[in-house]
């Protein structure tokens, strides 16, 4: 793994906030000016927002009477 691919970057932790709309609005314009430079916290973001796509497509379950 090269240097580059092992650092974190800072934001990452927000990308997840920002894919859930989780973040006030000076963050959210925060994280979105940054978001489109920097592809390790783009592929966060997708990746959680894909997640909750899925999540909102499965079938709500049903508690059983008992």
């Amino acid at each position: 793994m090269d240097k580059q691919t092992d650092q974190r970057c800072r934001h990452l932790p927000d990308a997840s906030a920002w894919a859930l709309g989780a973040l006030d609005e000076r963050s959210r314009r925060r994280f979105e000016a940054h978001l489109v430079h920097c592809p390790r916290c783009a592929a966060e973001a997708e990746a959680v927002r894909g997640l909750g796509a899925r999540l909102r497509s499965q079938p709500e379950a049903v508690p059983s009477a008992g």
